[in-house]
């Protein structure tokens, strides 16, 4: 008798009736990619870890959404070796025809790499001992970080040992594949070696003519997008545990991606989708994004938006090929932004000015931005442009004329540069020639900033998710 592992299983529908936050939602599945999109901080990552609370059966997380006697119920369709199935929920009871799902959910990048430490020495992680069969979701579903590269790099590493000291397996030459198709023209797996009694040493030649390096040298953002095929093998092979190593990326299996996009440019987003469908094509993905880039090649229904109407959420479904559509088009099908918001005549829509001290929270801003089609001017989007160039005259075009809002980070930092100085004149030259709300100040702490007063509406960093304040920019443009 096949195990529930064993069993080839898809989401078909899923049907929210009366839960909080979702009182008549539905969403059908592809048997392949599925994208969820989301309109003015809808929490579609809230609702993909709702979804997988349920698919793993844990009453802890799902019990909240049920009110006191209420009729709220939760209803999925599946298919299990090709035959339909029904899952459904209430406050009362469970009635499912099958053990819990299995389900491997992968955390956005930031929290992948949030414990990280550069180490060269790689040892047993507690991580390493988890079976992501049955607790590949556990710290998507609380959001909780976890060392992934310790215990996916311990994983590689036992492979290696099993298979002669050789990097033959299958998982070498997919890791291989992601790191060319993404960041390397070459990328070689070095050598492994034995440090000390329980540690060792993992060493890559990243790029053609470069010297061995550990492994764990590589940059973060880079680590992040390694784990991801990783995790995804090393989760089909706890499912299938009789397939042989070298088929075992074609095995099913169901995997949820939060924010696919971070840390990857806006190019290189549908080349990461491609590898994913590419390199485990019976795996069934259910992937969150705000990039118009990694949905441009989906096929009809591959594609969802959950927005409002009628104060009430819904999830509403696209039925036609992106493919067929530009950037511009699939942007204003996502996002409801109309053609004047993709143009409004100037070079930028916002212009990021900040202390370098506060780079990282700039950055993540600038790239958020950036996935949204958004034009944002941030020096490193910009370093071919800013080469050679008399910066002192170059920022002040960019901060006086070339940008439809100047977005300012307040700091203690900020307070103390002479660059940001320059920039906030600038931007105070315009905003007094327009006699229009053209700084739009975001606030790390509370320093007084000279020439930026008190009553000016601002946003507080400090009380506030970056998502949130994304969606505060954009709705700016539209008005």
């Amino acid at each position: 008798m096949k195990s529930i592992y064993d069993k080839q299983i898809l989401l078909r529908k899923f049907e929210a009736n009366n839960l909080f936050q979702y009182e008549n939602l539905r969403w059908n599945f592809k048997p392949q990619l599925n994208f969820l999109v989301e309109q003015n901080q809808y929490h579609k990552n809230d609702l993909i870890r709702l979804i997988t609370a349920f698919l793993i059966q844990n009453e802890n997380y799902t019990k909240s959404y049920f009110g006191i006697g209420s009729k709220a119920s939760a209803r999925f369709q599946i298919e299990v070796d090709g035959k339909s199935e029904i899952i459904n929920k209430t406050s009362q009871e469970l009635c499912a025809i099958i053990d819990r799902i299995p389900i491997l959910a992968i955390p956005k990048t930031l929290s992948v790499i949030s414990s990280i430490s550069h180490r060269n020495i790689i040892s047993l992680t507690d991580d390493y001992f988890m079976d992501l069969a049955i607790d590949g979701a556990n710290h998507f579903l609380y959001n909780k970080p976890y060392d992934f590269i310790d215990s996916m790099l311990y994983s590689l590493i036992i492979d290696f040992i099993s298979n002669n000291n050789t990097f033959e397996q299958s998982i070498f030459s997919i890791i291989k594949r992601f790191m060319e198709k993404l960041y390397y023209d070459e990328f070689t797996f070095h050598s492994i070696k034995t440090t000390g009694k329980a540690g060792f040493s993992f060493k890559v030649i990243p790029g053609r003519g470069n010297a061995p390096i550990s492994i764990r040298s590589l940059p973060d953002r880079i680590l992040s997008v390694f784990c991801i095929p990783v995790l995804i093998y090393y989760f089909l092979k706890s499912l299938h545990l009789n397939i042989p190593a070298q088929e075992i990326q074609n095995e099913h299996g169901i995997v949820f991606i939060e924010d696919v996009e971070v840390y990857l440019n806006s190019s290189l987003h549908q080349d990461l989708i491609s590898l994913l469908i590419d390199n485990f094509p019976s795996v069934q993905f259910i992937i969150t994004t705000d990039s118009p880039f990694a949905v441009s090649q989906s096929k009809a229904g591959e594609v969802a938006v959950i927005t409002k109407k009628y104060e009430e959420l819904e999830i509403r479904q696209f039925d036609q090929d992106f493919a067929n559509l530009n950037q511009k088009e699939i942007i204003k099908l996502l996002f409801g932004m109309e053609d004047s918001y993709l143009n409004s005549g100037y070079e930028y829509q916002f212009a990021l000015s900040f202390a370098g001290e506060d780079r990282e929270y700039a950055e993540k801003l600038a790239n958020l931005l950036k996935r949204r089609g958004i034009k944002v001017f941030y020096d490193r989007f910009e370093r071919a442009q800013l080469l050679g160039k008399d910066l002192y005259q170059h920022l002040q075009s960019i901060y006086r004329d070339s940008a439809q809002y100047c977005v300012i980070l307040l700091s203690k930092n900020y307070a103390n540069k002479l660059w940001t100085k320059h920039e906030l004149e600038q931007a105070q030259a315009r905003a007094f020639r327009e006699n229009r709300e053209y700084i739009l100040p975001l606030r790390l702490d509370d320093t007084a900033i000279p020439g930026i007063n008190e009553t000016i509406g601002y946003i507080d960093l400090r009380s506030i998710q970056i998502e949130e304040v994304v969606d505060t920019l954009s709705k700016k443009l539209k008005l």
